[in-house]
C-alpha cells in the first residue's frame, strides 16, 4: 500500500468516525425537535437535515470562492500542485462547518498555500489542529504581533543595503509589549491574556526571553529574563502559520525583485514570492541619493 493510499485511508476513517458521532447527535436533536414541534421524529429530523444540508452547502460554496480568490492573489488561475489528502480532507470538512467568515478564511488560505508549489514544505499538517483551536480574537492578536515584528524587521533591513537577508523569510525576533496589543485591538487585559495563553499553548507565540548580563565586582554572569504577558514574540511555527494561513502574499515581478549591486536579480523572478504585513505591502527600495552599505 502506497503512502498516499495510506493517508487517504486514515483520513477516510476519521471522517467516518466524525460522521457516526454526527448521526448520533442528529438523532438526539431530531427527537428533541419532534417534542418541540409536536411532529413525528421522521418529519422533524427531515426538517433539521434539510436546514443543515443547506447551511453546509452554503459554507462550502463560500469556501470555494475564497479559495479561488486567494489563488488569484498569488497570481495563479488554479492549483500548481496537488494537496495532500491528510490536509485537504480535514480542511474542507472543518471549513464546511465553520460559521465565522474570518475563521473560515484561515481554511481557505491554508488550502491555497498547500496548492502553491512555491510554498512546498512551508505548510504543515499541524496547522489544521491550530486553526481548530483558535478564536477570532486569537487570530487578531497573532496577526498584530506578526505585523509589528515584520515592521521592525523591515525597518532594520533598510540599514543593510548590501545584505541578501529577506526580513520576511529570515526574521529577527523582537519583543512586542502586551499593553500595545491591548491598546491597538481595544481589548481588556483578561481577553488579551486568555488569547496569549491559547497562542502560547499552540506554540504560535511565546513569552519574550531577554538575555541579560549581570556584572559584579568579581564576575559577570548571563541570565535569562522571561517576560510572560508583558513582552511577547512570535515563534518560527507561528511565523510560518501566519504566512500560510492569514497573511495575503505580495507577488513580486522582475522589476520589483531585489537586485545585487551588479544588477543581477536575486533568485528566479518568476517564482519570487514574499509576504508583507497582513493586508499591506512594503517593498524594499533604496532612498534617492543614498548609497548602499554592508551590514554592520
Amino acid at each position: 500500500m502506497t503512502k498516499e493510499v495510506t493517508e487517504i485511508a486514515k483520513a477516510t476513517q476519521e471522517v467516518a468516525k466524525t460522521t457516526r458521532v454526527g448521526i448520533e447527535a442528529a438523532q438526539g436533536v431530531g427527537r428533541f425537535l419532534a417534542r418541540v414541534l409536536g411532529e413525528p421524529v421522521e418529519t422533524a429530523a427531515g426538517i433539521l437535515s434539510d436546514h443543515l444540508k443547506y447551511v453546509r452547502l452554503e459554507r462550502q460554496h463560500r469556501l470555494e470562492e475564497r479559495y479561488d480568490q486567494f489563488l488569484l492573489q498569488r497570481g495563479l488561475q488554479d492549483a500548481t500542485q496537488r494537496v495532500s489528502a491528510k490536509i485537504a480532507i480535514p480542511a474542507i470538512q472543518n471549513a464546511s462547518l465553520e460559521e465565522d467568515d474570518q475563521l473560515q478564511d484561515l481554511w481557505a488560505q491554508l488550502l491555497a498555500s498547500a496548492s502553491d508549489k512555491r510554498l512546498n514544505g512551508m505548510v504543515r499538517s499541524c496547522f489544521i489542529d491550530i486553526i481548530k483551536q483558535l478564536e477570532v480574537v486569537d487570530v487578531r492578536v497573532l496577526n498584530l504581533v506578526y505585523d509589528k515584528v515584520l515592521s521592525k524587521n523591515v525597518d532594520r533591513t533598510k540599514e543593510w543595503w548590501e545584505s541578501d537577508r529577506d526580513p520576511r523569510l529570515e526574521p529577527i525576533r523582537y519583543g512586542i509589549y502586551g499593553r500595545d496589543v491591548q491598546t491597538s485591538l481595544r481589548i481588556s487585559t483578561r481577553t488579551y491574556e486568555c488569547a496569549a495563553d491559547n497562542l502560547f499553548r499552540v506554540r504560535c507565540l511565546a513569552p519574550y526571553q531577554e538575555e541579560l548580563e549581570i556584572e559584579t565586582e568579581e564576575t559577570s554572569e548571563k541570565v535569562s529574563l522571561v517576560h510572560e504577558y508583558g513582552l511577547i514574540t512570535i515563534t518560527p511555527l507561528g511565523w510560518n502559520f501566519v504566512r500560510s494561513c492569514t497573511s495575503p502574499p505580495v507577488m513580486k515581478g522582475p522589476e520589483e525583485t531585489r537586485r545585487k549591486s551588479g544588477g543581477e536579480p536575486v533568485g528566479d523572478p518568476k517564482s519570487a514570492i514574499t509576504y508583507g504585513a497582513v493586508g499591506s505591502s512594503r517593498p524594499r527600495q533604496t532612498p534617492p541619493g543614498r548609497t548602499r552599505r554592508p551590514p554592520t
